[in-house]
């Protein structure tokens, strides 16, 4: 297989692969997305010039991810996953990251780990809706909330990821919220349209709210009956504890969130209540 950079032109054969594997969470605009903020990361493998597989790196600097790693079915079985794992870790290495992280499917679990990943925690996925509730101390994010809510995220998520906001922001602001307690951002979430879902994350919990789900009952007024889809990571058990408490969702399946490199958990997952994605954290 030869692997080379994407080009635009790519991204409808990327977005193709995606929906043979069915993932909802993936629209084509993620991927253009995706392509925007880090175009040497996404990667197309081709055998005699037709394009056969998918893989997109994010690098954060000294942190990257792995995700979109895509063979065609008559494609599979001769190593070309490998090859395009490879080629994108070692890109993100040459870029500086330390640590690698990626959400593994279980059938690919045995590759990662295979070239050195190990498992940090499951990585659940809920869908379902929740009960609509508005709640006053919650509104949209305007101008005066995003730089704070860009400098907590830098905190939380120890690695910076404003281009994603920001494009959360702009594509999809009827879906980006904040809650302010004494004049202080206490709680963030975005979302957007998956393919007949909502995909919903980052969604950040600062401190104990005295309503756990409100931005998650405060989103659902603006989304109507699509149902939402949700990431969490097991290592937070509140949110575990609390997704579960909420009658309309219910557990689709999980991953594995996993690691190559020395570090540990790239958040900071106690205020972690849903993840961004699984292929840029």
């Amino acid at each position: 297989m030869k692997i080379r950079r994407m080009r635009a032109e790519d991204l409808h054969f990327a977005f193709q692969c995606t929906l043979q594997e069915g993932w909802a969470g993936e629209t084509l605009e993620v991927l253009k997305n995706l392509y925007t903020h880090d175009p040497r990361g996404c990667l197309i493998g081709e055998e005699a010039g037709r394009p056969g597989g998918i893989c997109i790196g994010t690098s954060y600097g000294q942190a990257g991810f792995v995700g979109d790693l895509i063979v065609i079915p008559e494609l599979r079985g001769r190593g070309y996953g490998r090859q395009l794992l490879n080629h994108c870790i070692d890109d993100l290495t040459a870029r500086g990251a330390r640590n690698i992280y990626l959400d593994g499917d279980l059938a690919a679990v045995h590759i990662y780990e295979k070239r050195g990943f190990r498992k940090l925690g499951r990585s659940f996925r809920y869908r379902g809706t929740v009960a609509p509730q508005n709640h006053p101390d919650i509104t949209a994010v305007q101008d005066e909330d995003f730089e704070e809510i860009l400098a907590i995220d830098r905190t939380v998520f120890n690695a910076d990821r404003s281009f994603f906001l920001r494009q959360l922001l702009s594509q999809h602001p009827q879906y980006s919220l904040v809650r302010r307690d004494a004049d202080r951002v206490s709680g963030y979430l975005f979302a957007r349209p998956g393919r007949k879902v909502i995909s919903v994350g980052p969604w950040i919990e600062l401190c104990e709210s005295p309503v756990p789900a409100a931005l998650l009952t405060q989103l659902a007024t603006r989304t109507g009956p699509a149902p939402l889809r949700i990431g969490v990571l097991e290592t937070n058990r509140r949110a575990i504890t609390l997704i579960k408490s909420l009658p309309g969702l219910e557990e689709q399946e999980f991953c594995w969130r996993m690691v190559l490199g020395p570090g540990g958990d790239l958040e900071d997952t106690a205020k972690v209540f849903a993840i961004g994605s699984g292929s840029k954290g």
